[in-house]
């Protein structure tokens, strides 16, 4: 039953996300974006998790509850500043991709961080609830919250995007080398929360999964292979006539 749940949120993203044709789609305002199925699923996967965490179910705690941040050093294969960059690895991506599209200050960045925006939500809202669907307990006996890997989604979500970003920038065309950089990292921090004994390999798989699939799935559904915006945006061109001065043209305006 519980698999079924998690193969059943998986298809339902998907299927939301894949089941539109670009035609489809007009871009009436700044903020329309996304289709409206698209729309929908990151504000119920946005209201999923709200609920949650308000709820805050007692069955998913144990009696040694802890932080997800929280660790024993004793368990740590790597020295504790390594391990820094993996724990608090999906934090730092975060602020440096949010970071360079306010620091782009462009239609073509803002596009982007507002899909990324409902990309995490769709992400982490899949792993929210097969948590507390599965509830896994940890291998360190924390909670029961293991099952999917939340910090693995988190980072595979943010990976995947920045390889599909380098992958068709004009930069770095189609080198797949520069390209797999966030996905090498991505898998540090995976491999990270097992080391720690977080999460389990399973865990991470989900995770990676889940965080992999969104992202792909929603970088192509807005964005071409040269990474621009698919979409029409609805536009109204009128004619101009000036019989005083002889002049005639077209005017063109785009709606935001």
């Amino acid at each position: 039953m519980k698999i079924a749940l998690f193969i059943l949120l998986l298809s339902f993203n998907s299927f939301a996300i894949v089941n539109n044709k670009s035609t489809e789609h007009v871009r009436e305002s700044k903020l329309d974006i996304s289709p409206p199925q698209v729309k929908y699923l990151s504000l119920f996967f946005a209201t999923e998790m709200a609920t949650l965490w308000l709820i805050n179910p007692d069955y998913v705690r144990s009696a040694s509850d802890t932080g997800d941040f929280q660790y024993n050093k004793d368990d740590l294969s790597v020295p504790e500043w390594a391990y820094f960059f993996g724990n608090h690895g999906p934090t730092l991506m975060t602020i440096a991709l949010y970071s360079n599209y306010l620091y782009q200050n462009s239609s073509e960045s803002f596009d982007k961080a507002f899909v990324l925006t409902e990309s995490l939500l769709i992400s982490q809202g899949i792993t929210f609830g097969a948590k507390y669907a599965f509830r896994k307990q940890r291998p360190d006996e924390s909670n029961y919250l293991s099952f999917p890997s939340g910090h693995t989604t988190h980072a595979f979500t943010l990976g995947s995007w920045m390889s599909l970003e380098l992958y068709r920038s004009k930069s770095f065309s189609k080198n797949k080398v520069i390209a797999s950089l966030p996905m090498i990292y991505s898998i540090y921090i995976g491999w990270t929360r097992i080391d720690a004994n977080k999460h389990s390999f399973t865990d991470v798989l989900g995770g990676a999964v889940i965080g992999t699939i969104t992202s792909y799935l929603m970088y192509n559904a807005h964005f071409d292979e040269y990474g621009n915006y698919r979409y029409k945006s609805k536009m109204a061109i009128t004619p101009t006539i000036d019989p005083i001065n002889k002049s005639y043209g077209l005017n063109w305006r785009m709606k935001f």
